[in-house]
């Protein structure tokens, strides 16, 4: 998997947001899936990005990924949006650190192939999950879609 994450003044990341971003990612692959750091946009599978107003009109996302598809059901890019009103800034605590890997890894299970949310709150996939790696149940339905896709 390609990820190009956006360190531009206007749309970009600092470094230490971005390696958050990047382990937050490996956390779905367990080092079974190469993650690859991409330094542009059209190379990529995944692009991750912010934006300083709430995705898709919905004030209480953090984040939303949208797909860009080739055909009716292949994805040839995920886009993810991060609401980040200042991500020139480092995010300092433990809590709030804690907090963005959550969402990043759930968006990520999106870029994935995941197209909904799980009923379960123990699983990463669950809409407002604050769980920081995914279950069994997330990683088995990544390799169910996999699986048929292939």
């Amino acid at each position: 998997m390609k990820v190009f994450v956006e360190q531009s003044k206007e749309k970009g990341f600092d470094n230490e947001t971005t390696k958050l971003i990047f382990d937050s990612c490996k956390t779905w692959i367990d080092g079974e899936v190469p993650i690859v750091i991409e330094q542009s946009y059209s190379d990529a599978d995944a692009d991750v990005t912010f934006v300083k107003t709430p995705v898709l009109g919905n004030p209480s996302a953090g984040a939303v990924t949208q797909f860009i598809l080739q055909g009716e059901e292949v994805i040839s890019k995920a886009v993810i949006s991060i609401l980040a009103v200042m991500p020139e800034s480092s995010i300092k605590s433990s809590f709030a650190q804690d907090k963005f890997r959550s969402l990043v890894a759930h968006e990520f299970g999106h870029a994935l192939g995941i197209d909904g949310h799980s009923p379960f709150g123990k699983d990463l996939m669950y809409w407002k999950s604050n769980q920081l790696k995914p279950s069994k149940r997330d990683i088995q339905t990544v390799m169910a879609i996999w699986s048929t896709a292939c």
